[in-house]
Formats: C-alpha cells, sequence, structure tokens
C-alpha cells in the first residue's frame, strides 16, 4: 500500500483496508502512543508557555490509572493494560479496550478476518491504557476507573456501567445486526435522555424523536427541519440529570440515527457499509465529554486574530471597483471590518483558480490596496474542475490522473456552475499535493483566506452528488463513495486547501472555511450553516444549529447575518447581527437575488444601531479570542448551550434561546420580532447586565428590557479584557481594558500577535485574574505565564458594583485615583495586585 503523506495535525500510523489478511497483523503501538498524547496535548504545546501551563492538569487523563478491584470472585483477571481481544460470539468477532482515561473502544467485526479501514478521524491505531478483565459465567468484563464493559460470550450483546454504577449503554432484544455490508445498533435509552451533536442540524438542540441521516447534503435553501444538511459527525452525545456520555462510530459510510422516532425509548444506529467501531466516553459533564471526544479525533489550530474581525459577502460583489467602493465605504462610516470575500463570480467562467480579466484586471494590486486599509481577502473555491482543454489546472489534473473515475473506470462528469466538470479524489495523496499547488498559486495573489463551498460533493444532476460506486483512493486502499468517500470529500478538501495556503503564506496562519465535512475537520476549516432563510425561524434554530456543531467538536463556525436567501426587514438583520456578533464566525453574506445588505442599507438611524453592534464585537475581542484559544488547546466550546452549565437540570436542556459565550459571558438575544424584552434565566450565583454596575441574583428567570439592544451578561468576579473599538483588528492597540464586576471568580486572557507562528515556541502571554473578597473590600491578583511582550503598556480598568460612591484603590499597595462613577475607572500598567476598598 502507498505510505500517504502525512497529515501535519498528526503524527502518521495508519490502519489498515477492510481486507482479509493472510496472517493476523499485528497491531501497531509505538506510533499510537505519541497520537494518543498529542491528541490531548499537541495544540497544547503549539499555544505557547502559557496554553501549556493552564491545561497542564490534562496530563492527568493519561497517567496509569490503578483499577480498584472488583467485588466479587472473577475465575479470571488479567493484568494491566487488558483488553478484550477477538472474542468469538453469535454477532461475530467482539474487541474492546481502554484507549485514555473515560474511554473504551468497541470493535464488531461481523466477518471473519475484516479489519477496519484507514480512518480520516483518528488515523492512528490506538494502544489499550490501564484495565483488568475479568469473567464471571457467560460475561467477559473490562474495568477501568469509570466504565465497565461486559460482553456476553455466546450473544455478544455489550452493556457499559459507570464507576457509579449507573448504566451507560445498554442493547435491546437483538442489539446488533449485520446485513448487506453494513450494520444496525440498538440501544435503551431512558426518559429523561436529551440527544445532542451530530453535526449540523436544522432541529431544536435536543434532537430526539427524530431519525437523522449520517449523509452531507447540499440543502439548498432550507427550511426547518430538513434533514440532511452539509455537514455530519457521526458523535452522540446523552444527557441525563446524573450522566453525560458520548458515542462516537468511526464509520464515514451512509447511515442514519434513530433517536428513539416511535418513543418506545431505543436509540438505532445504521451504518451502510463496514464493520462497526466505536468509542464509549463517559466523563463528569458534557463538556468534558467533549473534551474528551475531540482528544481522539483533534482540535482546532489557532486562527488569525483578523478571522475574528467582522467579515462582509455577497453573491456577488460584480467587479474590482465594487470592492474598492464596499471597502471606502467601510471606512468613511467608520464600520469595523476585516474581510472582504470574493464569491464565484470573480472566476472567468467559473473555471478555478482564474480571474474575470474584464471585471478584476489587476487583481494582485487590488487585494494589496484592500490589505492596506485593513482588508483581508477570502476566495470561494468549488471542487469541480471545467472540462477544457485550454484551461490549465483541467488538463494538469488530467495528466496528473488526479480526477475521479466513474464506476466502470470511464471519466466521471457532471455539471456544476462551471458545466461540465471532473472532480479531484482528495483521499490519493498525489492529488491533494497537485491541489495544494494550484491553491498555493493561486494564493500567491494576495488571499489569506480561502472558502471551500459545493464539497459535499454538489452536482446539478438529480442525485446531486456522485454515484455510490465511485471509487476513492482512501490513501491506496480504496474505498466508495457510499462507503466514506462521500463523507470525507469536503474535509479533505479543506486539508489539501489548507496545506496550498500555508504553502504560499509561510507565515501566516490560514484560514480555510468549508461547507461540508466529517469527525476532525476542525483540524482544517471552521464552517457555516450554509443557505439559511431570512426569516424569524432561521434565526432562533441559529443557536441550537451553531452549538450542536460545537458539541460535534468544531467549535469554530457561524451564520450568515440576516439569511442568505431573501431580503430581511431591518430589524430582523439587526437581531441577527446582534446573534452573529457572539458567534466565532461573524459574517454578512446574502445571495445574488436579495436586496444590498450592507451595515448601511437600512438608513442612517439602523447603520448607528449596527454599527454598534460590530464596534462591541471589536471591544471583546480579547475575551473572544481568549475563548477560541482554550478551544485550541482543550477542546472547550467557545459556545455553550445552557445545560453546560447546570446538566443536571433537565429545565436548562430545554432552554434554545440563550446560551453562554466563554465561562463568564450569557447571552439572551431578542428572537421575535416586535419584541423590546424578554425572559433570562441567569444561572445560580451573582451576574451583572454588560457595561452595569446592579448585580442581579441568579438562579431564577426574570424579565429584561432590551429596546434595541443585545441583553449580555457577566457572571460576577469576572475580569472581563477589552480593547477600544479599531477599524480592523491590523490597528495598533492603544491600551489594555479590564472591567472588574464585583464577586470572587478566576478570570482569564491570552495575548500574542495574532497571526504568524511564534506562539508555538512560547511568544505567548497567559494572564490570570483570581478576584477575592472579605469584609473590607475585594482583590484582585494578577499573574502571567509567557514571554510576549504586550505593544501597549497602558492598562484601564473599570470598577463595576461600588455605587456612585467612588471607592478607595490601590495598586501594589499604593493609593490611586478613580475618576468617574459609572463606572468608576483607574488609569494605571500591569499589576500583580489591585485593591478596592480599606
Amino acid at each position: 500500500m502507498p505510505e500517504p503523506d502525512r497529515d501535519p495535525t498528526i503524527p502518521h500510523n495508519p490502519r489498515r483496508a477492510w481486507v482479509e489478511p493472510a496472517t493476523p497483523e499485528p497491531k501497531k503501538r509505538s506510533a499510537a502512543a505519541t497520537w494518543t498524547r498529542r491528541a490531548l496535548l499537541g495544540t497544547a504545546t503549539l499555544a505557547g508557555l502559557g496554553g501549556a501551563v493552564w491545561y497542564s492538569g490534562i496530563l492527568r487523563w493519561f497517567e496509569p490509572s490503578n483499577p480498584k478491584p472488583q467485588s466479587g470472585s472473577p475465575s479470571e483477571t488479567a493484568t494491566t493494560p487488558a483488553e478484550i481481544t477477538d472474542q468469538a460470539t453469535a454477532r461475530g468477532q467482539v474487541s474492546v479496550a481502554a484507549v485514555a482515561a473515560g474511554i473504551v473502544r468497541i470493535q464488531i467485526t461481523p466477518v471473519e478476518g475484516q479489519t477496519l479501514g484507514y480512518s480520516y478521524a483518528i488515523p492512528e491505531e490506538l494502544p489499550a491504557t490501564a484495565a483488568t478483565v475479568s469473567q464471571d459465567g457467560d460475561l467477559i468484563t473490562l474495568h477501568t476507573d469509570e466504565l465497565q464493559i461486559s460482553v456476553a460470550r455466546q450473544s455478544g450483546a455489550i452493556s457499559a456501567q459507570s464507576s457509579s454504577g449507573e448504566t451507560v449503554i445498554e442493547e435491546t432484544e437483538n442489539g446488533f445486526v449485520a446485513s448487506s455490508g453494513g450494520f444496525s445498533w440498538r440501544l435503551r435509552i431512558p426518559d429523561d435522555e436529551t440527544c445532542h451533536g451530530l453535526g449540523q442540524r436544522a432541529l431544536p438542540l435536543s434532537l430526539r424523536g427524530r431519525t437523522i441521516s449520517m449523509w452531507n447534503y447540499d440543502a439548498g435553501s432550507y427550511p426547518v427541519g430538513a434533514d440532511p444538511l452539509y455537514l455530519s459527525v457521526p458523535f452522540y452525545l446523552g444527557q441525563r440529570n446524573t450522566l453525560s456520555y458520548g458515542i462516537f462510530w468511526d464509520n464515514p459510510a451512509r447511515g442514519s440515527v434513530d433517536l428513539d422516532s416511535a418513543h418506545s425509548g431505543e436509540l438505532s444506529i445504521q451504518s451502510d457499509r463496514g464493520p462497526a467501531n466505536l468509542y464509549l466516553i463517559v466523563g463528569s459533564g458534557p463538556q468534558q465529554v467533549v473534551e474528551r471526544f475531540t482528544s481522539l479525533v483533534g482540535r482546532m489550530e489557532l486562527p488569525p486574530l483578523w478571522a475574528l474581525g467582522y467579515h462582509q459577502s455577497r453573491w456577488s460583489y460584480p467587479n474590482a471597483a465594487r470592492f474598492r467602493s464596499i471597502a471606502a465605504k467601510f471606512r468613511q462610516l467608520q464600520i469595523p471590518c476585516d474581510a472582504l470575500h470574493f464569491d464565484i463570480d470573480y472566476m472567468n467562467g467559473y473555471r478555478l483558480f482564474t480571474w474575470n480579466r474584464a471585471a478584476f484586471p489587476a487583481p494582485k494590486q487590488l487585494l494589496s490596496d484592500l490589505r492596506a486599509i485593513g482588508f483581508h481577502g477570502v476566495a470561494i473555491l468549488d471542487p469541480g474542475v471545467k472540462v477544457d482543454s485550454s484551461y490549465p489546472t483541467y488538463t494538469s489534473g488530467r495528466q496528473g490522473r488526479h480526477f475521479l473515475a466513474a464506476p466502470d473506470g470511464g471519466r466521471l462528469v457532471r455539471d456544476v456552475w462551471a458545466g461540465a466538470s471532473e472532480f479531484p479524489d482528495f483521499t490519493a495523496p498525489a492529488a491533494r499535493a497537485w491541489w495544494s499547488g494550484q491553491v498555493r498559486s493561486f494564493a500567491a495573489n494576495g488571499f489569506d483566506g480561502l472558502w471551500n463551498d459545493m464539497d459535499e460533493p454538489s452536482t446539478f444532476d438529480d442525485a446531486k452528488t456522485l454515484p455510490d460506486l465511485v471509487q476513492h483512493s482512501w490513501e491506496g486502499d480504496g474505498n466508495t463513495h457510499v462507503g466514506g468517500g462521500h463523507a470525507v470529500y469536503g474535509m479533505q478538501m479543506a486539508r489539501a486547501t489548507r496545506e496550498g495556503l500555508t504553502a504560499a503564506n509561510k507565515n501566516k496562519r490560514p484560514f480555510v472555511i468549508t461547507r461540508a465535512g466529517y469527525a476532525g475537520v476542525q483540524r482544517y476549516a471552521t464552517t457555516w450553516n450554509g443557505d439559511s432563510l431570512a426569516n424569524w425561524d432561521h434565526l432562533r434554530m441559529s443557536i441550537a444549529q451553531l452549538c450542536n456543531l460545537g458539541i460535534s467538536g468544531i467549535p469554530f463556525s457561524g451564520s450568515d447575518a440576516g439569511g442568505f436567501r431573501g431580503d430581511p426587514s431591518a430589524e430582523l438583520y439587526l437581531r441577527w447581527m446582534q446573534v452573529s456578533s457572539m458567534m466565532p464566525f461573524f459574517r454578512t453574506h446574502s445571495a445574488r437575488t436579495a436586496q444590498q445588505r450592507e451595515p448601511w442599507s437600512y438608513g442612517t438611524t439602523m447603520t448607528n444601531q449596527l454599527r454598534g453592534v460590530i464596534e462591541r464585537r471589536y471591544q471583546l475581542l480579547p475575551y473572544l479570542y481568549t475563548q477560541v484559544q482554550r478551544a485550541t488547546v482543550d477542546g472547550s466550546l467557545i459556545v455553550r448551550p445552557m445545560f453546560f452549565e447546570r446538566p443536571d437540570d433537565p429545565a436548562y436542556r430545554r432552554i434554545e434561546d440563550q446560551f453562554l459565550l466563554g465561562d463568564s459571558v450569557l447571552v439572551a438575544p431578542i428572537l421575535a420580532e416586535g419584541a423590546r424584552s424578554r425572559m433570562v434565566t441567569l444561572p445560580p450565583g451573582t451576574w451583572y447586565r454588560y457595561g452595569s454596575g446592579t448585580p442581579l441574583a441568579g438562579g431564577r428567570t426574570l424579565s429584561v428590557t432590551a429596546g434595541l439592544d443585545l441583553p449580555i451578561f457577566v457572571r460576577a468576579g469576572t475580569v472581563l479584557p477589552l480593547w477600544p473599538v479599531r477599524q480592523s483588528t491590523s490597528q495598533p492597540v492603544d491600551r489594555l481594558i479590564l472591567q472588574v464586576y464585583r464577586g470572587q471568580a478566576n478570570s482569564r486572557l491570552y495575548e500574542d500577535e495574532g497571526d504568524g507562528f511564534g506562539y508555538r515556541d512560547g511568544k505567548s502571554l497567559l494572564s490570570t485574574f483570581v478576584t477575592s473578597q472579605d469584609d473590607q473590600g475585594l482583590t484582585v491578583k494578577w499573574t502571567t505565564e509567557g514571554s510576549y511582550q504586550r505593544p501597549a503598556s497602558r492598562v484601564e480598568v473599570q470598577l463595576f458594583g461600588w455605587g456612585p460612591s467612588l471607592p478607595h484603590v490601590s495598586v501594589d499597595d499604593k493609593a490611586v485615583k478613580a475618576t468617574g462613577t459609572a463606572p468608576a475607572t483607574i488609569t494605571t500598567k500591569a499589576f500583580t495586585q489591585l485593591r478596592v476598598g480599606d
């Protein structure tokens, strides 16, 4: 088998394809140990000294555990580490192994000699970790500190219990059925279990009661409730009042998940192809379950800071003059913006990597001029390469044999925007390298970001994608489109695109967007929720969509503000912009049939409102960047559903109209036309309205007025880092602003150069703020780790929660004068201790 090219995010030690070996293949361990550790710690190392120190606590997940002796007298006990290997049962061979703390792999192979195929989600053979195995009658059981997995030796039935004795999984009758090359696995789920994850869904936060298709699909202008959409991830998070657990079935073949659609208390996983390769994950709460899942499939890399700014797009701005006028208007009206997107009409007849020279006569100059005033260019790319013998990209692709063939071995041609086109095989290392070379040459025009669209892949024929039996290289092992080529197509296109963009801009962090993907796609790209509709229902649904994407391991995402298709009212656009401004990816994008939609498109009054929304986003960038960096290190969700705060309370699992942004900020947007107030659930503790010093008791639901503003709340004790408003992130920051909300808490701030890779060598700065109270007042202790030097030494501290009288303030034991009353403010330099009160 040819050696696949190395994925830059992981060490490489591929598993074999689904073949019948002449002799049993030995399990590979040495290189896999590297991957197991790096899955959790690799990005922590890359994040610099501060990130590594901050999350050094996760090392305990891979320390050898010491399983407690089990009660009873098992007839056999294996030494640690131990696993259940190739247990012959009525359903075939069953293997069970602990692969990390709280994670157990279960493999069911109905056909003797069949082995697991190469995994694009987990390309390493994971070694067994500490466990013991016991046998008691018909049951053989693997014991770890957190899970106990039992296999019935005759039937192969599988069950699992947590360390507290709670049933995690229990099969129904005929729990596993193999048929037509695939399988189904049926489990019981209790009444209190809600169902989450599974990628991108146009559905409520809990997916229970529905059958979900595991198939990426160009859904077009989809309505609420449509399924499937563009991106599927076979990771399920089950949340009960007393248990959080996950199931990841690493099988990219077409399939489905029935989440109790018959209301009989049954969950069923079905796949069209391949043996069952399942990972059962438990944790102390949903956040830890997601962190452990992303320790398997990898985490996002740190994006450039500009990617967190505001993006303006349209299908399409037709020519260079229009891009220049849009950029000039942003600067004239002083509305911050960092990126302009080039949709498909910049191309020559939709040929990839080309320009319509009549409309864009000097693209390098255009992109250079835009960058000079703070705008980064992001260009769209589709996978279909136009059949044209005079088109160099097509002829080089044909000569290199980089395109997929039809099932009969002939040419595979389908209609897309460019007309008759062929499609690269992104599971072939040579094809990825060829594509990366095309990207590198094209990005040299001056693009800092690339946007992959139509990469399910989507076509204009009735099937809307490629035939089921099209053969993909699959790193030389071979697989069909329905067997997995379809699921990983967008992910591997994103991988090749990222590699090409990195080669073009060696000292810059790549920014890639993809519409389609599979488990682990976050290693290469971010995503968005596709062709949403300009209506209130889609706005409300977008919160659940983005939360479930985060649960699926993809924390950096967003939606097209205002909806992609249709014409939002000024009020709807404002409310959508408010929600989008609190999401990681913040972009306005609209269809060519929609009216112009820029922040100034609704008159002067609304322009001023929208400017304020975008300015607040830019003020919050240091806090948001800190949450993004944390996601790269430990897999934390940037945008979190409310039940992550109180997983034991079923009422929180029903909240879909508000969310948490990181640890300390709660966002409760207005989502109904004409509404100027709403009910907000505040978790236990004390909270403050953003920018207000009036404490609010949590643990209750209250009515808040909003007018045309966005209700935002900050947890008491938080030190919230802000920056002054800038027109783009390329402009220098003249001071760091710290909003201190009276109370007790720990807060963090991550800083680096905002681009480049110096953070990998420790050129970053992690600040930790510990806020404590006593009878005399409040103390803020500020410690730092890392070598990055903040460009501006000035620090402005704003104090919230002390009323109209100016408090006594000292910095490092020296009294300083506070000014103003709403809030009281001091100006200083970085300090080690700030004291408010006597």
